[in-house]
């Protein structure tokens, strides 16, 4: 929690807190913290402001979700009012950040049982293209699986460059201070409520935190360190809307050349740098009503998550009532209401998978022979191929994908058929004749990723040369005939049968 300086909060501000404390202190008499009444007496009577009405006696604790920030009324109200480090007063908001809310509501224990983390085996799966090594891996993208915290990137993949995090359910920016190398970082579309923790990411130049829950604008200060931020998105979150938030970042943060995607000019940073003593201070004061009307936000939501669970607590949780009931209520834009519309999709994803594989249906089998014992062709990863019957053999020409590991990939020739088993999923191709087994070979291409199956025929086809026949055909006709041809005694012999009367010489046509 942030402490603030009461030269820096005004007499409205204080008064606003205070009323707003005193109401939810008088709901139900309990203390969290474990404080004593003497340490608040004395801290008020120290400051000499006035004592909210029996603020000892009927304290309650607004606890945030994040169990390791404690967020609540009582807590910033106290901020507000310690001015000086006062023995008493020091003790007492050392008491009050040393002590962590722990979210009460059965919702909140049931999504941190369902919380999808980051494993190995989720990060090589991502790592295909790098041959699921994860050591050298310089881009990974974890977007859309509901992670709620950020952890083992930072040991396990020290050399990323681009880091996509961006639609899951994270609360807080911790364990990247490993990565020296990271240029960009995307969690946009999470639950962040605070910039925090990214001072040793000295390379950083592009951070998105788009459609977040940063209101703590004064947060922005942490990144004054990352000297090589260049782009910053902040658009769709609560400080946006504050009068003066983009003189105050551009001010900040000097060495920044675009905020949410517009450039930042040199006569934009000049006007921005002369009103920024006064803007601070208003800076300072629309945080603090934030934080009071997020705490009001966060008890209001949870009561009517607690209220909504009650009506329909005594149905199954695969009930399809239960899901509706939510759906069609009307809810407000935070953090609880996100993690709620995650688990309640996450429930009815189970669901639907129960109701694929229950035992209620048969699910259909893979079949790869006929009951003769025939092969059958099928494609169930769906891959292009092209098929070639030559006469002495066959030619498959499977397109992989590119960078699919080798090792994902399994080639069985048989005599009458051909598998290929590419990541679980087969691929099999019915043959109608045989083939040589031991002679067939597999190559794979390393530029496109093709692979090559070569598959003899155990009993190749004859291969008749046309050009053969024909000279054959020309020998059995000239066989026996030799020497050379007298024109003249032919056609003597010839007219001689045909007619009696001799042909005389002028009548022989002349040769050609």
């Amino acid at each position: 929690m942030k402490e603030f300086d009461i030269s820096e909060v005004n007499r409205a501000s204080l008064d606003y807190c205070q009323n707003n404390v005193e109401q939810h202190m008088q709901k139900s008499p309990s203390n969290h913290l474990g404080l004593e009444s003497n340490d608040f007496d004395h801290l008020f009577h120290t400051l000499t402001l006035p004592q909210p009405h029996q603020l000892h006696k009927d304290f309650q604790g607004i606890y945030s979700y994040d169990s390791n920030r404690a967020c609540s009324l009582e807590t910033l109200y106290l901020n507000l009012l310690i001015s000086q480090s006062t023995s008493p007063s020091s003790r007492l908001l050392h008491k009050i950040n040393g002590c962590h809310g722990q979210p009460h509501n059965s919702w909140c224990n049931k999504a941190s049982a369902d919380m999808v983390r980051i494993t190995e085996q989720l990060i090589r799966k991502k790592a295909e293209h790098n041959e699921l090594i994860i050591g050298t891996l310089e881009e990974l993208s974890l977007h859309q699986e509901d992670i709620e915290r950020i952890e083992h990137v930072g040991r396990w993949c020290r050399d990323l460059k681009i880091l996509l995090l961006q639609s899951n359910l994270i609360p807080r920016l911790e364990n990247l201070n490993r990565l020296k190398k990271l240029e960009y970082l995307n969690v946009a579309i999470n639950n962040i409520e605070r910039i925090e923790n990214l001072e040793a990411l000295e390379a950083l130049r592009k951070l998105d935190l788009t459609l977040n829950f940063v209101g703590e604008l004064t947060s922005v200060e942490s990144l004054r360190g990352n000297y090589s931020l260049r782009e910053l998105f902040l658009t769709g979150n609560p400080c946006t809307d504050f009068p003066g938030y983009r003189e105050y970042v551009i001010t900040v943060l000097p060495q920044l050349e675009h905020l949410d995607g517009k450039e930042i000019t040199r006569s934009e940073r000049l006007r921005a740098a002369r009103e920024f003593s006064s803007l601070r201070e208003r800076i300072v004061q629309l945080e603090a009503l934030h934080k009071i009307e997020r705490d009001e936000q966060r008890v209001r939501v949870q009561q009517s998550i607690a209220e909504q669970e009650a009506c329909v607590s005594e149905l199954p949780d695969d009930d399809e009532r239960k899901a509706s009931e939510f759906w069609q209520q009307k809810s407000e834009h935070c953090p609880e209401t996100r993690i709620q519309m995650a688990k309640f999709s996450r429930r009815a994803k189970d669901r639907s998978s129960k109701e694929t594989d229950g035992p209620g249906e048969k699910k259909r089998k893979r079949r790869l022979f006929a009951d003769c014992g025939r092969p059958y062709s099928l494609n169930e990863p769906r891959l292009d191929f092209e098929f070639r019957d030559e006469p002495d053999r066959f030619e498959l020409d499977l397109h992989l994908y590119k960078y699919l590991d080798t090792s994902l990939i399994a080639v069985d020739a048989q005599p009458n058929y051909v598998r290929v088993t590419v990541k679980g999923k087969i691929f099999q191709l019915a043959l109608k004749q045989d083939i040589q087994t031991d002679r067939s070979t597999c190559q794979r291409s390393e530029t496109t990723g093709h692979m090559l199956i070569v598959m003899p025929k155990l009993n190749p086809e004859r291969i008749v040369k046309p050009s053969t026949v024909k000279e054959t055909a020309a020998t059995r006709t000239g066989a026996g005939l030799t020497g050379t041809v007298d024109i003249r005694n032919i056609c003597h012999a010839s007219n001689n049968s045909a007619n009696p009367t001799r042909m005389s010489e002028d009548e022989v046509p002349d040769l050609i």
